[in-house]
């Protein structure tokens, strides 16, 4: 059986049925992650993928949380999504990143609930339609049966696959095993022929069903649904996509790259009778994520999306940019330009999207970050995220609070980094060597005390704290009095300021610190100089 490539499948006509469907229920797509613990760089491009989608189309965006497959869920996660308890993960992080949802576990909505593991009832209802319809049956087969047929079949060498054992079992031995409380999934009825589907993005995806039944480890068999209802059925669009309004009325399923192959089960399902089919679509995009996917293998930390805002501090639209990089979607995109959310919305087009894998290149999320740190109002996002920052690396040293509660202060770092620092593009850059002086005081005088007399340092550090004019000719003439090198001068006043033989003129420091905390820093490394003759 091969799908014919009919106009239903064709994205000339994803307007038209767009405006069809949403006479009733209006566009409607959903980001459905796993409680699995922090979340993944690529499902945030997957869930923004989704928002653009919808808000492009005047639609809904919808969470629903996939929490039926017990052994990937992560202990806590799932709660943190629910009423009762704060979105400490993935709720949290769509809303730093400006997705907000129109229905979902907190926000409700009229297709509720909007946790996988709550609907257990309305898919197992929607599962036995299929075995009653004749196109699923019950398979009993142990998990040790299906190993011996995979062993055997790569002792072969051929391409494991399940014999079909339980389809061909009459009504009486399905009777019999059900009486004996046995153990069952229950699976689609496939056939070996190819399948062929057609994406969003043009793209024919052609799925051999006989590999796909068997090598996906989480889909072995195209199992729906085990016997306790908790596994399978609820998993991506099987049966919710395919079924009645109740079960969530979405219709268009956006999926990563990862997902194409599996997507064949979902097209299939067209065909049955006796469901009420819906308007599938697919973007399968290549949305891309084989590298993203890598790292998450790796488990390496800037995998997920956390890191990048908890611990580098980019701005959110900086990530949310670097994301549509290279699959864009955007209508004449530029590279060099930072979108706002509203501009990506109104720029939006699924038939933009590119097929590149996704990249990560964090010299193209560097430029992003400083376009979105140059663009971006003080008031609210930067300061609450700067204040963060700081108070988190910086907050020991009791003589910088008053600073890193100082708004105006604040306000004049970030003024300064813009005008005078081109690199800076996320927050953690602060407590790097080249930045961190503006939220630290020297430590130490180690510097000094290797690259210059001792006497002569303090004579000089303190005639340049007590000089009434703080400028290169008075500077200069300091120099030539204590028979100094000009630049060793500049040299030495800059480790006394800010312990740092790199960073901005001295007179942009002077301008930047002003008398007063130039004094203070002068006399805490005089102090330093000091106690090292002791």
């Amino acid at each position: 059986m091969r799908l014919r490539s009919i106009n239903v499948y064709r994205l000339e006509f994803i307007r038209s049925e767009c405006t069809q469907t949403s006479l009733k229920y209006g566009v409607r797509v959903r980001f459905a992650p796993s409680p699995t613990g922090k979340m993944h760089l690529g499902g945030l491009r997957t869930a923004l993928y989704n928002f653009l989608f919808s808000r492009s189309h005047k639609g809904k965006f919808i969470l629903r949380i996939e929490d039926t497959d017990q052994k990937r869920a992560v202990a806590g996660v799932s709660q943190q999504v629910s009423f009762v308890f704060d979105s400490h993960f993935i709720e949290k992080t769509l809303d730093y990143y400006g997705l907000k949802r129109d229905e979902g576990p907190c926000e409700g909505g009229p297709f509720g609930p909007y946790v996988q593991s709550s609907r257990l009832k309305l898919y197992q209802e929607a599962a036995e339609r299929l075995v009653d319809s004749g196109h699923a049956y019950r398979c009993f087969c142990t998990k040790e049966r299906l190993e011996m047929l995979r062993r055997e079949a790569l002792k072969r060498r051929e391409t494991p696959g399940y014999d079909n054992h339980c389809r061909s079992l009459s009504n009486e031995e399905i009777k019999a095993r059900m009486h004996d409380n046995l153990p069952f999934v229950i699976r689609f009825k496939l056939k070996s022929e190819p399948i062929t589907f057609h994406t969003l993005l043009k793209l024919e995806l052609i799925s051999n069903l006989r590999a796909f039944e068997w090598n996906q480890p989480k889909w072995i068999h195209l199992p729906l649904i085990t016997r306790d209802g908790s596994k399978k059925l609820s998993k991506r669009d099987h049966i919710q996509t395919k079924s009645y309004p109740g079960l969530g009325s979405v219709k268009i399923p956006v999926r990563g790259g990862k997902f194409c192959s599996k997507s064949s089960g979902v097209p299939l399902s067209l065909i049955l009778p006796s469901l009420s089919p819906a308007t599938i679509r697919l973007i399968s995009n290549y949305l891309g994520l084989s590298t993203v996917i890598y790292f998450y293998d790796q488990l390496l930390q800037d995998s997920f999306v956390e890191f990048y805002h908890e611990h580098e501090g980019y701005l959110p639209l900086a990530v949310i940019n670097f994301l549509l990089r290279n699959g864009s979607g955007i209508r004449n995109f530029n590279v060099n330009h930072l979108y706002t959310i509203d501009e990506l919305i109104e720029n939006f087009d699924v038939n933009t999207i590119g097929r590149r894998n996704f990249m990560m290149d964090r010299q193209s999320l560097d430029q992003y970050g400083r376009l979105a740190f140059e663009s971006a109002d003080f008031d609210g996002l930067i300061e609450d995220e700067l204040i963060k920052y700081v108070k988190k690396h910086f907050g020991c040293d009791e003589g910088l609070n008053e600073l890193i509660n100082d708004t105006k202060y604040l306000k004049k770092v970030i003024a300064f980094l813009r005008s005078n620092e081109e690199t800076f593009s996320h927050i953690s850059q602060l407590s790097s060597n080249q930045f961190k002086f503006l939220f630290s005081y020297p430590s130490d005088s180690k510097k000094i005390i290797d690259e210059f007399d001792r006497n002569l340092a303090i004579a000089i550090i303190n005639s340049v704290r007590n000089c009434d004019d703080r400028n290169l000719d008075a500077l200069k003439r300091l120099a030539k009095e204590n028979d100094m090198k000009y630049p060793k001068l500049l040299h030495l006043v800059r480790l006394a300021l800010i312990n740092n033989p790199h960073g901005p003129p001295i007179l942009e420091l002077f301008d930047f610190f002003g008398e007063q905390q130039c004094n203070e820093r002068f006399d805490r490394m005089l102090g330093m100089l000091n106690n090292t003759a002791k």
